[in-house]
């Protein structure tokens, strides 16, 4: 008797785990969220870039790790922390429009490179949503390494 309450009451709370999740992830797709390691610079007018940042955001991390020297890596699992902030731009038909820049070094040339080169060797983009007029969009992607979430402010 006492396993099966226990079990329905475990069951009750993860279904309503699961629900607030659900609305969580649907209030969020009706905002105009984009992620949080990722800021638009550039006024976008409304512009919906939820999708083009999510893409960008995964791209741009699936290189980043594959840029990274193995010592890098190696002193990275050792514990090394830091964070970049890189700037940089993107035209209407998703090609660089100006050079990734470390606008707040991680104060380590590797951390600091890595992080520049994940930018580029991620590009071309995919090209700006249709809706968005202007001719490029300038972005400032923070990446962090063995830092906590709350560090991701510039």
């Amino acid at each position: 008797m006492y396993k099966s309450v226990l079990g329905r009451i475990l069951i009750c709370s993860m279904s309503l785990a699961i629900s607030a999740v659900a609305m969580l992830a649907q209030n969020a797709a009706k905002t105009d969220h984009h992620p949080k390691f990722l800021q638009i610079i550039t006024p976008h007018e409304g512009v919906d870039f939820t999708r083009f940042s999510a893409d960008l955001e995964q791209v741009i991390r699936r290189n980043w790790w594959a840029k990274m020297p193995s010592e890098t890596k190696q002193k990275l699992d050792r514990g090394l922390n830091g964070k970049v902030v890189v700037g940089f731009g993107i035209q209407r038909d998703g090609q660089l429009s100006n050079v990734p820049k470390v606008e707040v070094s991680s104060g380590n040339k590797d951390l600091d490179e890595a992080a520049v080169s994940a930018v580029r060797a991620s590009a071309p983009f995919e090209h700006l949503p249709d809706a968005f007029k202007g001719p490029n969009i300038d972005l400032r992607l923070t990446f962090l390494y063995n830092q906590p979430f709350s560090a991701q402010n510039p």
